[in-house]
C-alpha cells in the first residue's frame, strides 16, 4: 500500500469513529440526561451552570420543592448582579426573596472544568458533599466528568434542562447539529484528556 492510501484509509477510520461515537453521545444523553436522577434528596445544595435562563428557574423550583437550601449559580460572568439575573428570568416577588437570601453568584469560572471548581469551593466551603446539580441535557455529560476530576466521591443529583429549543430534539436543524456536535467533541477532550 502507498502512503496515500494509508493516509486515506486513517481518515476514514477517523471518520466512522466520530460518527459512531456521535450516536453513542445522543443515546447516552436520551438515555441517562433527559430525566432527573435524585440519588440524595436531603441535599441542601443546588449548583446551577449558567448557560440559559430555563437553568436558573430549574434551581429556583428544586429550591421550592425542598425548602431550606442554597443555590450557586456558576459562571457569571463580571459584573452581571443578582437583579440582572432577576430581569433575565422575569422573577416574580418569590423568586426575588429567594434570589437575594440563598443564591450566591461565583463568577470565576470561564469554562465547564472552572464550573466544576468553583462549585467544589463552594460546597466545601458549606461542608457538603452533596448537591443537586443543574445544567442543559446535552451539557451534563461533559460537566458531570469535570465533577469526578475534582471529587470523585461527590453525589450529584442530577437534573438535566431541556432548552425550549432542545437541540437533541432537532438534531437535524444545521444549528442544532452544530451546537451537540461541538459539546461532543468537547466532551471528547474531557473525557480522553485530548
Amino acid at each position: 500500500m502507498n502512503k496515500f492510501v494509508i493516509f486515506n484509509f486513517s481518515l476514514l477510520w477517523i471518520f466512522l469513529n466520530l460518527c459512531i461515537g456521535f450516536i453513542v453521545f445522543l443515546i447516552l444523553i436520551n438515555n441517562n440526561y433527559s430525566e432527573e436522577k435524585i440519588i440524595d434528596p436531603n441535599s441542601k445544595f443546588i449548583v446551577v451552570a449558567t448557560g440559559g435562563s430555563n437553568r436558573i428557574l430549574e434551581g429556583i423550583n428544586i429550591f421550592n420543592k425542598y425548602k431550606n437550601m442554597k443555590m450557586l449559580i456558576t459562571g457569571v460572568g463580571e459584573g452581571i448582579t443578582k437583579s440582572d439575573i432577576a430581569k433575565a428570568i422575569s422573577a416574580n416577588k418569590k423568586q426575588i426573596n429567594f434570589l437575594n437570601c440563598c443564591i450566591d453568584l461565583g463568577n470565576s469560572a470561564l469554562n465547564t472544568k472552572g464550573n466544576a471548581n468553583e462549585a467544589y469551593l463552594w460546597l466545601t466551603k458549606n461542608n457538603s458533599k452533596n448537591s443537586f446539580l443543574v445544567t442543559a441535557n446535552y451539557h451534563m455529560p461533559r460537566l458531570i466528568n469535570e465533577f469526578k476530576k475534582v471529587d470523585p466521591k461527590l453525589a450529584l443529583n442530577i437534573i438535566p434542562v431541556k432548552p425550549k429549543l432542545d437541540p437533541v430534539k432537532d438534531i437535524f436543524i444545521p444549528s442544532n447539529f452544530i451546537i451537540i456536535f461541538r459539546e461532543y467533541l468537547k466532551f471528547l477532550i474531557t473525557k480522553f484528556h485530548i
